[in-house]
């Protein structure tokens, strides 16, 4: 196996229904949906306990910058899909997934009929021959 596919053996997979997570005027997007892709990743690994990563630890696994990593978290503890809380000293950054929360925002978007566009489409003279 050649080097490149080897570097390329462990993708970040998020499910778009994550990016479509919303709660009144907060939308969660698609830079929150891979920070809680990974933090599922970790959850499911963790038995849904508390977990700590620190901010190195997101971007070598991400590649998000803390910039990106500071928003996602603000969205998504406002959408209250995501707990944090400082331990220890020095103070560490501990996270866990509000499960049930997540399942009702999941499924309150899946419920949400799509806005149908109409389209018109213009008539040709082509159609007429």
């Amino acid at each position: 196996m050649s080097s490149l596919i080897q570097l390329l053996d462990r993708p970040i997979a998020y499910n778009p229904a994550l990016a479509k997570l919303k709660a009144g005027k907060v939308k969660s997007g698609p830079v929150a949906a891979v920070f809680l892709s990974q933090m599922l990743y970790w959850h499911n690994r963790m038995g849904g306990e508390w977990m700590y990563k620190t901010q190195a630890d997101i971007t070598s696994e991400t590649a998000l910058t803390r910039d990106e990593q500071e928003t996602a978290r603000k969205r998504l503890v406002s959408l209250g899909v995501l707990a944090e809380e400082r331990r220890g000293v020095p103070a560490t950054m501990h996270y866990r997934i509000n499960v049930d929360r997540l399942e009702a925002l999941l499924l309150e978007a899946a419920t949400v009929p799509a806005k149908q566009e109409t389209v018109s489409i213009p008539f040709s003279s082509l159609m007429n021959s």
